[in-house]
């Protein structure tokens, strides 16, 4: 863990892991640390916290105790939404490294309001999928400053090579093939082309959730951004 080797070169002044099987954390990783040296700038984690993401309840205590969650534990789309729920609630900032981004657009949707009004900072995407393009980007920008010049773009296409893929990426993706398996079904399936159910109808005075309108790309630049999407999706390509 990061923390437990660099912890307290970051400024770090206290944390604690969390898990819903504190037994199993301690056997597969607590025990292992210990037996690593903590380094100089490392820092001892203290009294771990259970918490599992079907807890709701526990979910908040856990929050309330700290200033920031790291969530590591996917799917998020199956196991993450508590989590993200409570630390709008609570005002506690979050932290994930999910790769998921219909959920986190999800999320923003149903908690960013409560989170902007509660103090509370969500950051979604800060793991594989994410830090080495923005790594690379601020390296590259670094090293344009030095020599007097500005980055005013940056593309980035990046491959798989070597390594092995975790379990909670795996289920992800099982469950993305899952969910298209079932629209596809659903549209050219048996009894494709039925009627939908009649939608809900919503109370007097009941307005239509706005939705997602933030966007972080230039009008101008939308269309590239989205053909280089596509393309980054087909590995002869990437």
């Amino acid at each position: 863990c990061c923390l437990y080797f660099r912890g307290a070169s970051l400024g770090i002044k206290a944390w604690a892991p969390a898990a819903r099987n504190l037994g199993k954390l301690k056997k597969d990783v607590l025990d292992k640390l210990k037996d690593q040296s903590i380094g100089e700038g490392g820092l001892m984690f203290s009294e771990p916290i259970e918490a599992d993401s079907g807890d709701y309840e526990a979910l908040v205590r856990m929050c309330k105790k700290t200033k920031c969650v790291v969530a590591c534990a996917g799917p998020f789309v199956q196991y993450g939404e508590g989590v993200v729920r409570a630390c709008a609630e609570t005002g506690t900032n979050y932290v994930d490294v999910t790769g998921e981004v219909p959920w986190v657009q999800k999320m923003e949707r149903q908690y960013g309001q409560q989170a902007l009004e509660n103090g509370a900072t969500i950051v979604s995407l800060a793991g594989y999928d994410s830090v080495p393009p923005d790594l690379s980007t601020y390296l590259a920008a670094k090293a344009l400053e030095q020599q007097g010049h500005r980055l005013q773009r940056f593309d980035l296409f990046a491959g798989g090579g070597g390594g092995a893929m975790p379990t909670g990426t795996i289920n992800t993706m099982v469950q993305g093939v899952e969910l298209a398996k079932s629209q596809f079904w659903s549209t050219f399936g048996l009894g494709g082309g039925a009627s939908k159910p009649p939608a809900k109808k919503k109370a007097d005075g009941e307005k239509k959730p706005a939705g997602n309108k933030t966007t972080y790309v230039p009008k101008d630049q939308s269309k590239l951004k989205d053909s280089n999407l596509f393309w980054s999706m087909c590995p002869g390509y990437s």
